[in-house]
């Protein structure tokens, strides 16, 4: 079926041509959900939607980083492991050397990243948030921006499980928002949807930032955004409105929802995803979208700069404390294998990467991580805390001590790690009733991730 498809990007600001694209996402750390869940990080995606489709399923990888840089302070050199390499892993084994696993013998490597000659912030220019004139930042003025934008923005957050809804909580929601944003250059979703949707349904709307401001971009389209908590937005908007809903237990929409695009995204690691990702089936239109994003929270070393860290053992001893709640922080990759189940059809997955701090040289990149860097201090200790008292058997006095180390070497550019930001886009199919559809779509394809390109 031959359809207009929109991408979320105002493509009147974005560069002809720009980025590249075989998608396959990861990045920054998450709200948890559900009882004994955590939302992972993930972020970001390229233009150029180039992609193989097998049986209705895709893989695609953004590109970046790694290229001979040996004259850039803090850069890579020839013989130094491409971060992208290390981001191609497909995370089958969660327990292998340095977390990296399955790196592809083809590697695409990004030529292109000297920010000298790199005056413009031409991607972010689509993204313009509600109450805002400009997003742009970069190095020593990154802190004055995301202050400012946590300021104009901030509201109720929802939270499942460990991390209590604090207003630093409330914070880094605001402040992960505007990562993805960045990570996906403009863009507020990646499923190809139709250029005018009339219906749409924001999963886990926290704050209200990204339903207000699809809302605004879109203003013939009904959103609506639900939480489990009150939705206390900054701004309103007459075709955007919300609801206080408990995803996990049956969703109860008017017209049985009839979405034609439903964005879920840092809902964490809540333990029906087959009941979720039916209710989602259930509520799309024939042909409409489900869009989820999580983040894959294990750090990836392409140089192996973080080996005997304090940073790597924290992160070690999460994925450890995790399993003991009997879930893992590579949850997302479950969900693949459960949106084929549910039935449905050309599944993308996208993986890229977002870099723990500003060690990346090039404008956009050092801003991402200056955010990161940020995100990663105020998610810190709110995650740690349960995780390590209640799985491990730590003291809190002992936690707090060990978080002291931990703290300095986040922002330390010597470190160079970056996490896994990944989304899988799916398509209800045409042919389906309203009702759920128990057939499988079978398929399957290799999947790439490297980190995100962003020139």
């Amino acid at each position: 079926m031959a359809y207009a498809t929109d991408n979320g990007h105002d493509s009147s600001s974005m560069r002809s041509g720009g980025g590249s694209t075989d998608q396959t996402r990861s990045s920054a750390v998450t709200r948890p959900l559900a009882q004994t869940s955590m939302s992972t990080l993930t972020a970001s995606s390229s233009s150029n939607y180039s992609s193989s489709v097998s049986s209705g399923s895709q893989n695609q990888s953004g590109g970046i980083p790694g290229t001979p840089m040996s004259r850039r302070s803090g850069g890579w050199d020839r013989h130094t492991l491409s971060p992208a390499a290390a981001a191609r892993a497909r995370f089958d084994d969660p327990m292998i050397e340095d977390h990296v696993v399955d790196q592809p013998s083809s590697l695409r490597l990004q030529e292109d990243l000297d920010d000298s000659s790199d005056s413009s912030d031409e991607y972010m220019t689509s993204y313009k948030p509600l109450e805002r004139k400009s997003t742009k930042a970069s190095g020593s003025r990154s802190k004055r921006f995301f202050q400012s934008f946590v300021k104009k923005l901030t509201k109720s957050s929802v939270r499942y499980g460990l991390v209590p809804n604090s207003p630093q909580e409330q914070d880094r929601n605001v402040i992960q928002h505007t990562i993805m944003i960045d990570v996906f250059r403009g863009r507020f979703h990646l499923a190809p949807i139709s250029s005018k949707p009339r219906r749409v349904l924001d999963v886990g709307t926290g704050p209200g930032t990204w339903a207000l401001e699809f809302a605004q971009k879109h203003p013939y389209c009904s959103v609506l955004g639900v939480d489990i908590e009150p939705v206390k937005p900054a701004a309103t908007r007459s075709n955007c409105s919300f609801m206080t809903v408990d995803i996990t237990h049956d969703w109860d929409f008017t017209d049985g929802g009839n979405f034609d695009f439903i964005h879920i995204r840092q809902l964490g690691d809540i333990q029906d995803k087959k009941k979720l990702l039916q209710s989602a089936f259930d509520n799309l239109k024939p042909g409409g979208w489900v869009e989820l994003t999580e983040w894959i929270a294990i750090l990836q070393s392409p140089n192996h700069s973080l080996d005997g860290t304090a940073f790597r053992r924290w992160n070690d001893l999460l994925e450890q404390g995790m399993r003991t709640f009997g879930t893992t922080l590579y949850y997302p990759n479950h969900f693949k294998p459960l949106l084929q189940e549910t039935g449905f059809d050309h599944i993308i997955e996208t993986r890229n990467g977002a870099t723990t701090n500003a060690c990346y040289p090039g404008k956009k990149l050092q801003r991402i991580g200056h955010l990161m860097t940020q995100n990663w201090l105020l998610i810190l200790e709110p995650l740690t805390m349960p995780v390590f008292t209640q799985a491990l058997g730590w003291t809190p006095d002992e936690v707090k001590s060990f978080l002291v180390d931990v703290r300095k070497e986040i922002p330390n550019t010597k470190y160079h790690s970056f996490m896994t930001l990944i989304t899988f886009c799916a398509q209800k199919p045409l042919n389906s009733s309203s009702t759920s559809s128990k057939s499988a779509s079978a398929s399957a394809s290799a999947s790439e991730s490297s980190l995100p390109t962003i020139k």
